[in-house]
Formats: C-alpha cells, structure tokens, sequence
C-alpha cells in the first residue's frame, strides 16, 4: 500500500513539474524556464526517494520475516513439504523486493544527481563574481562534510545515502564557487574592454583636436 502510494505522489509531481515547464516555455523569460526545469526535477527526486524508501522497507520487512520463519523451521525435527515451499516462495519473494529496492534507490539517486545539477546550473545563471570567498567556503564546508561521511560510511556510522547526498552537495557547491571565478574573469576582461575603449576614445579625441588646430 506504502508503494502505492508513493508512486501515485512521483506520478502527480512528474505531471505537476510537466505542466510548470510548460506553462514557462511558452510564457517565462529563459532564467524562469531553467527555474521551472530545476523545480521539477528537484520535486521528482524527493518523490523518487519516496518510492525507493517504500520499496526499501517492504524489502527489509520480507528479509525479517524470512529470518523468523527460517528460525522457526531450524527448531524442527521435521519439516513439511508445506513449510519447505513456503519459504522457498517467501526467499523468491524477498530477493525480489530487495532488487526492486535497490532498483529504485539507484532510480532516486540519479534524480537527485540531475536536480542539483540543473538547480546548479540555474544558480550560475546570476553574476557570482562578488561571491568568490562566501562559496569557496561553502565548497570547503561541504566537501568537508562529504569526507567525513564517507568515512562514517565505512565504519558503519552512517548511511550510503547520506554520504551520496553529501557528495553532490559539495560537487554543487565546488561548481558554484568555480563558476564566480569564472564570473571575476569575465568582470575583469569587461573592465578592461571599457578601459581600452575609452582610451581609444580620448586618443581620437586628441587627434582631432590637434587636427583643429592645424
């Protein structure tokens, strides 16, 4: 029922992020087209995530009910042709859900990876050239935060999903900051465009003046 459930909500978000992207391709400006695009693809990965998380539990309510069925039979002497083919039914049955769960939490962290991307590319679209030490230190912070979980993963402190979430949450951020170097780069060349130019202006000024008074 969770599943259900779950599907039917990424099936309203899917449609939901459908008809904002179009309402945007017809009517909106291009930074609201990839804020519409962003939206909807972060709205699909939450519901994605759902999905996976549903999947998972019914994965892991199968795996236990294996486990208690297999203790029950280990304390027989015997065992009926019944029992055996119930948990022959029950095994086929649990590595089952466990591959749609691991299908779906796959599903959920490619939603998520392509929603940061596109929210990131959208947040480029701004000049970030004044942002240079505030999102150096954001990358810094999140590719901290990214180590460390990766690290708890491995001793069993947290879980591959936090640590997948911290990681595309530093490769957001280290974009971000590399993006505003890149607009610093830009401003700058901008500058001194305008400082050749009005160089070139004063210089034909000059000439012009001398030209009078010839």
């Amino acid at each position: 029922e969770q599943i259900k459930l779950a599907e039917k909500s990424l099936s309203a978000r899917q449609a939901e992020g459908k008809a904002a992207m179009d309402l945007a391709a017809q009517f909106g400006t291009e930074a609201e087209k990839r804020t519409a695009v962003a939206e909807a693809a972060k709205s699909e990965a939450t519901a994605q995530q759902r999905v996976a998380e549903a999947k998972q539990l019914a994965a892991n309510v199968g795996a236990a009910q294996l486990a208690a069925l297999e203790a029950e039979v280990a304390a027989m002497e015997k065992i009926s042709p019944a029992r055996k083919k119930e948990i022959e039914e029950l095994q086929r049955s649990t590595a089952l859900k466990q591959e749609e769960a691991a299908q779906a939490t796959a599903a959920a962290q490619a939603s998520q990876i392509r929603a940061a991307g596109l929210a990131t590319e959208s947040a480029a679209l701004a000049d970030n050239s004044k942002r240079v030490t505030e999102l150096r230190d954001a990358w810094q912070a999140a590719a901290a935060k990214a180590d460390t979980l990766a690290a708890a993963v491995k001793a069993g402190a947290a879980t591959k999903e936090q640590a997948a979430a911290a990681s595309i949450a530093a490769g957001q951020a280290e974009k971000l900051y590399r993006d505003s170097l890149t607009d610093v780069t830009a401003a700058l060349q901008a500058q001194a465009a305008v400082a050749r130019s009005s160089v070139a202006l004063e210089e034909r000024g000059a000439s012009l003046r001398l030209e009078q008074i010839r």
